[in-house]
């Protein structure tokens, strides 16, 4: 294993490739170009494409995401990682590879596995990655489609509303303007209260 990824290993039955949960080589070549002041966490399965059986392929709100991120994000210096459980079946190259080569620049690693603890949210695999890789104090934005695995009313979620709940079930375009200006907020704070 390459000295510059920090792995983690997963007593978990579900894990079949090892988690990279802060790729620093990646880091180091980006050196001044990422802002870990921020980190935004990604799940795929009802954001990047609907988690139930539809007409639509994988991947299929991957543009919508990318334009939106781009627009408020230029220099790409937000660091993103994957929440996902996706993490858990496919490498960090391969999840890279699927996210098209401006938004792989930025994915810098996954969150770690909890599914099997008691306390096993995301929002404590996002809280333990903070603690591992990110700068003290460090503000976190999730976009994700399931509001229980957070806790209740927590401000650093934005929801994407599942098919099941009548919502559309991925980052479509109307989603994706609403989660533009929440980005807008979350990059500069200051600006949230003009």
């Amino acid at each position: 294993m390459d000295a510059n990824r920090v792995p983690v290993t997963v007593a978990s039955w579900r894990a079949s490739v090892p988690q990279i949960t802060l790729d620093r080589a990646l880091v180091q070549d980006r050196a001044g170009g990422l802002d870990f002041s921020r980190v935004l966490f990604l799940d795929i399965d009802g954001v990047l494409h609907p988690e139930m059986p539809t007409d639509q392929p994988p991947f299929a709100c991957l543009e919508p995401f990318r334009a939106c991120l781009r627009r408020v994000d230029p220099l790409a210096a937000l660091p993103i990682v994957i929440s996902s459980d996706w993490k858990l079946h496919h490498g960090l190259e391969e999840l890279r590879t699927r996210l098209q080569d401006d938004i792989a620049r930025q994915v810098v690693g996954v969150t770690p596995d909890w599914f099997g603890r008691p306390d096993g949210t995301r929002q404590k695999e996002i809280t333990a990655w903070l603690a591992m890789h990110a700068s003290p104090g460090a503000q976190w934005l999730a976009i994700d489609d399931r509001a229980a695995w957070f806790e209740a009313g927590c401000s650093a979620l934005f929801l994407v509303a599942p098919i099941r709940q009548g919502g559309p079930g991925c980052l479509d375009a109307v989603t994706c303007a609403q989660l533009a200006l929440r980005l807008q907020q979350f990059l500069q704070p200051d600006l949230a209260g003009r």
